[in-house]
């Protein structure tokens, strides 16, 4: 595991930023906004146009991009003890499927983005516990 990655005994990708403003407006605006541009806009939409709008088409482009937003989340964890990566993964999956349904029944990215943000900001007050190593 990296040195730098591993402060106190609590992981942290390397590349977050160490102050509380910049890492705010990274993991509540900007990683949100983006993500979900990509996940819900892009690939869930594509889905949604090109599968059709019944159950099992609705239900598909809800998980796949849920599953793909998740394992993209493996690649700054991948380094983490394992409780830390299997907790940062399990959350990403359970946060993608969240805002993957508020896009289809809302028919907008904007419950998605403020979904990703609260779950980042769980995310932020918790994982100091699941990420000790």
């Amino acid at each position: 595991m990296g040195r730098l990655a591993l402060r106190s005994g609590h992981y942290e990708p390397p590349y977050l930023p160490k102050g509380t403003a910049e890492r705010a407006v990274l993991l509540l605006l900007m990683a949100p906004i983006g993500e979900e541009m990509l996940f819900r806009g892009l690939l869930e939409g594509y889905l949604l146009l090109s599968l059709g709008r019944d159950l099992a088409a609705e239900v598909m482009a809800v998980v796949l991009p849920a599953v793909l937003f998740a394992a993209i989340h493996y690649v700054p964890y991948r380094e983490a003890p394992l409780p830390c990566l299997r907790w940062v993964l399990a959350i990403a999956l359970t946060a993608g499927l969240v805002a993957g349904f508020f896009r289809i029944y809302s028919d907008s990215l904007l419950p998605a983005v403020v979904t990703h943000s609260c779950f980042n900001l769980g995310g932020m007050a918790v994982s100091m516990e699941a990420c000790r190593s």
